[in-house]
C-alpha cells in the first residue's frame, strides 16, 4: 500500500515538475530559508573565514549556524560568499558575488543547465561544454553555441533545489523504498524544481578570487 502511494506521488511530481522550474527570480536566499535543518552545510565569507554546521535560523539579512562544537555563529547575508551542501558549485545553494571564475567551475558532467541572459535580451540555455577567459560554449538543443563574455548580462546555474525538511523526512522514512520517492526520480531525471543560482552579473563588480579559508570554524 505504501509503495503504491509513493508511486502515485512520483507520477504527480513528474507532472508538476514542468511548472516548478527556476522561473526568472534571481534571489536564491529564499531557498536557503527552506532547506532541511538536519544536515551539515558549508559557508564561506568575504574575509576568508569558513564555517561548517547546521542551520539554526535564517532571516532576510543573516544566517545563524550551529557549529560542530555546538557553538553558534551569525553571519550577515552581505558577508556570505558561498553557502551550500559543500563548497562545490553544483552543491552551492547561494552565491554572494559576481564571478567568472565561478562560471568556469560549472561542471560539464551534469544534467543541470547553464542559463545565460544576453545584453541584447536574447537567452541561451544548455550544458556547458567549455570556457575561456573571454567566453563560454554551450550545447544548446543539440548544437554548440559560442557566447562572448562581453555580450553576456547574467549567467545562472539552474541546479536542483536542495532538500527541504519534508524531503529529508520522507527519504529517511522510505529507506529501501527510496526508488519510489518523487525526490529520488527528480534528481535522477533532472525533473524536479530548480533554483536559479546567479554566478555572474555584468552589472556588478567582478570578484574572481579563489575561495580559501584563513580561519577555520569547522568544529
Amino acid at each position: 500500500m505504501r509503495a503504491m502511494q509513493c508511486l502515485v506521488m512520483t507520477v504527480c511530481c513528474l507532472i508538476l515538475a514542468g511548472t516548478s522550474s527556476a522561473g526568472g527570480k534571481d534571489d536564491t536566499w529564499e531557498a536557503v530559508r527552506h532547506v532541511t535543518r538536519t544536515r551539515v552545510y558549508w559557508l564561506s565569507t568575504r574575509d576568508l573565514k569558513c564555517y561548517q554546521g547546521r542551520i539554526a535560523n535564517v532571516s532576510d539579512d543573516s544566517i545563524t549556524l550551529k557549529l560542530l562544537d555546538l557553538t553558534t555563529a551569525t553571519i550577515e547575508r552581505s558577508e556570505v560568499l558561498r553557502f551550500g551542501e559543500s563548497m562545490d558549485i553544483r552543491r552551492t545553494a547561494f552565491s554572494g558575488r559576481s564571478s567568472w571564475l565561478d562560471v568556469t567551475e560549472i561542471p560539464t558532467d551534469t544534467k543541470e543547465h547553464t542559463r545565460i541572459l544576453m545584453k541584447n535580451g536574447e537567452k541561451h540555455e544548455g550544458k556547458k561544454v567549455s570556457f575561456t577567459d573571454s567566453g563560454i560554449t554551450l550545447l544548446e538543443r543539440g548544437r554548440l553555441v559560442d557566447i562572448a563574455k562581453n555580450e553576456i548580462s547574467k549567467v545562472y546555474f539552474d541546479r536542483l533545489r536542495p532538500l527541504s525538511e519534508e524531503d529529508d523526512y520522507a527519504i529517511n522514512e522510505l529507506a529501501y523504498f527510496i526508488v519510489f520517492d518523487p525526490k529520488f526520480w527528480a534528481i535522477e531525471m533532472n525533473a524536479g524544481p530548480k533554483i536559479p543560482l546567479l554566478l555572474y552579473d555584468a552589472a556588478a563588480t567582478e570578484d574572481d578570487t579563489r575561495l580559501r579559508c584563513e580561519v577555520n570554524k569547522f568544529n
